[in-house]
């Protein structure tokens, strides 16, 4: 169920919330603790990335995030509670709390070393320095995913990271025409985003 809930979601599909329920239901006649907890708490995810939550949304990831940090704070499971918290403190304009979350969830993809979960958690923390009025930091956190990309990266996902920059913020790299610039080395790019 889980497998499928995560193509779903993947694909946002909103069926995803279904599946995840199944999986939920599934594992209460399990009787597994860790289980429940683990179901639950994607299913909260998916229902906060629909828009879906409520009240006791907050509370209830809280909890499962206190739990799972005990002994699975490097788990896939402790990162979409992260993510799903750092997505509800966005909604409710709590920045500096959405920042707070989503540099533990880059903490862990670093610690993965998931190229593309790494740039994704920086594109968001960009994202939110930009609501703050913060551009700076929005570039900064731009340039450290291009840093990662150089480090670790093949020649394709280097070109295929800064394609998506000039794609989506060229405002921030001093245009589109920049950005794409045949003469220009790799390592210059660096001072672009700055």
């Amino acid at each position: 169920y889980t497998l499928v809930a995560s193509g779903l979601r993947n694909a946002e599909d909103a069926e995803a919330i279904a599946w995840y329920t199944k999986a939920y239901d599934t594992a209460l006649e399990m009787e597994d603790e860790i289980l429940i907890k683990s179901a639950y708490a994607f299913l909260l995810w998916v229902r906060v990335e629909f828009e879906l939550q409520n009240e006791t949304t907050t509370e209830q990831l809280q909890e499962l995030l206190s739990f799972f940090e005990l002994h699975f704070s490097n788990s896939f499971v402790f990162y979409a509670i992260l993510l799903a918290l750092q997505a509800v403190s966005t909604v409710e304009e709590a920045y500096e709390q959405a920042i707070h979350y989503e540099k533990r969830s880059l903490n862990i993809v670093e610690h993965w070393q998931n190229l593309y979960l790494i740039s994704e958690s920086l594109h968001k923390l960009a994202d939110t320095y930009l609501l703050m009025d913060l551009p700076d930091e929005a570039k900064l956190q731009h340039l450290k995913a291009l840093e990662w990309h150089l480090a670790i990266g093949q020649d394709w996902q280097t070109l295929g990271f800064l394609w998506a920059k000039a794609v989506i913020i060229p405002d921030l790299i001093g245009g589109k025409e920049t950005a794409v610039s045949p003469q220009l080395p790799i390592n210059a790019l660096q001072s672009i985003i700055l």
